[in-house]
């Protein structure tokens, strides 16, 4: 009885029987969980694991983590924090290198065009906002004709002649650059391939200055090598045109007088004497630049009656005079820029164009017109580009053109009218040569040509010889002799 009073005591919520009842249940119920417990060691046996224990109502339960997945959960935040510093390094914005950049355009516009922008660039970042353009708007008074003159158009090609008046048709000839006669033969041969041979030298330089030009097809020498022909191979000009080309004084005319066409264009930019070479289009021409500006625009759409360099501008000579007409000479210096955006700027500049013209004294009738570039040199034609370092980095190079030429078959006529049958076209005369023509006055053409190189180069104005004529001279005149060897020629713009 007291064992039994010990087994209730035990067990308060039941009574003897119950007591056994609940007995046999526990030793149940802690048989099945071994059970079970065993099942689920035979389930993970044979894993490489790590056993974490807890306990909970007097039962141990065992969790096994693998040990790669430990290994992976360590690694992880490393390689994510390597990710997250590269794609920061490749998407970094490069910082601005305001100092580098001033020093650039320094070179090409001097300390004085520094100035003038800081004074407007008031945060000192290298960039003029909106803001800090606002106060440069009343000092630019005539923007619009300044805009106007920066952007020239085809129609400043075309002309309408005015009622009553007399029209050419000129004519013009043109045989390319000789690419072999460049003294630079790689530049010459420079294809894609030498562009990726750079790729693999210089391959931030050839992001920023060359990976654009592939990639449209285009490199520095892009317009040269597509220049095949002339922009405009006929074209009608008015008589009263080439009235700007004779001198403003006609009554006063002398043979061998020398008088310039045009009025040399102002300094460069803030008073240098050199033009940007970081241009694309010429300005408006103006005056009696139009005529000059048609002319040149027959050959290429982007002529520059005004060149970069002096001596610039165009000088004519009077050679001959009768009583009805003038006969002229003249020589003018300008140049073209043969490329357009994105490729940088590529600037072709002949040795000069040699003109003729004969005309009436009164400006109604033009007889006789011939303008070409000589070629009887072996070189005749100078080129310029921008390479990577702006305008300090040009690269310069010389060769051959073997023809640019313009002409007329016929003197000038009145236009027929547009009704009539143009099959009835009568045979206008073709115009004599001025060699041909009958003169009250004239001067020899050789010293025609060595008044205008006087007025263009001043050290012109002592007589140069050939080396077989010097030395004789300084024979007979038992002077000693002075020599100059040159590789080009310093009297025309080839050099």
């Amino acid at each position: 009885m007291s064992g039994e009073a010990t087994t209730a005591s035990l067990h308060p919520d039941g009574d003897k029987g119950g007591g056994e009842g609940e007995g046999d249940r526990r030793i149940n119920e802690e048989t099945s969980a071994q059970t079970q417990e065993h099942r689920n060691g035979e389930n993970i046996q044979g894993l490489n694991t790590t056993p974490h224990e807890e306990e909970s109502g007097g039962f141990t339960i065992h969790v096994f983590i693998p040990y790669w997945l430990c290994c992976c959960l360590a690694v992880l935040p490393i390689l994510i924090g390597v990710f997250i510093v590269l794609l920061a390094m490749i998407v970094r914005v490069p910082q601005a290198d305001v100092e580098g950049w001033m020093h650039e355009v320094e070179e090409r516009v001097g300390q004085p065009g520094i100035d003038v922008f800081q004074s407007y660039d008031l945060n000192r970042d290298g960039y003029m906002s909106i803001y800090e353009f606002e106060p440069l708007i009343p000092h630019l008074k005539n923007l619009s004709i300044l805009l106007d003159q920066m952007m020239p158009m085809e129609t400043f090609l075309d002309y309408s002649p005015k009622e009553g008046e007399e029209v050419l048709v000129l004519h013009a000839d043109f045989t390319p650059l000789q690419l072999d006669t460049m003294t630079n033969k790689d530049i010459a041969k420079m294809d894609f391939g030498a562009f990726m041979a750079k790729f693999l030298r210089l391959y931030l330089r050839f992001v920023k200055y060359t990976l654009m030009p592939i990639v449209t097809g285009k490199n520095t020498l892009f317009g040269l090598r597509n220049w095949t022909e002339a922009n405009r191979k006929h074209e009608v000009f008015g008589a009263s045109e080439f009235l700007s080309l004779l001198p403003d004084d006609l009554e006063s005319l002398q043979v061998g007088e020398t008088y310039s066409i045009l009025e040399v264009d102002e300094p460069g930019l803030f008073g240098t004497q050199v033009h940007s070479s970081s241009r694309y289009l010429p300005p408006k021409p103006k005056g009696k630049e139009q005529v000059l500006y048609r002319l040149l625009g027959m050959m290429h759409p982007h002529p520059f009656v005004q060149m970069r360099f002096p001596p610039r501008g165009t000088i004519a000579c009077v050679q001959a005079l009768s009583d009805r007409y003038v006969h002229i000479v003249f020589r003018m210096h300008a140049e073209f820029q043969l490329n357009n955006p994105p490729v940088r700027p590529f600037w072709f500049t002949p040795a000069q164009f040699l003109g003729d013209l004969v005309m009436s004294r009164d400006g109604s009738h033009v007889h006789y017109f011939h303008m070409r570039v000589p070629s009887e040199r072996r070189l005749n034609v100078d080129m310029e580009w921008i390479m990577e370092g702006g305008e300090g980095g040009m690269e310069v190079d010389i060769g051959y053109m073997p023809q640019m030429e313009w002409m007329m078959d016929a003197e000038s006529h009145l236009p027929l009218p547009e009704e009539e049958d143009q099959s009835l076209k009568p045979d206008f005369p073709s115009p004599q040569t001025p060699a041909e023509m009958q003169w009250s006055s004239e001067a020899p053409r050789l010293e025609c040509l060595r008044m205008i190189e006087k007025a263009f180069y001043p050290f012109k104005q002592v007589t140069y010889h050939n080396l077989t004529e010097a030395f004789k001279l300084s024979k007979k005149e038992d002077k000693p002799m002075h020599a100059v060897f040159l590789w080009g020629a310093l009297d025309d713009q080839s050099c």
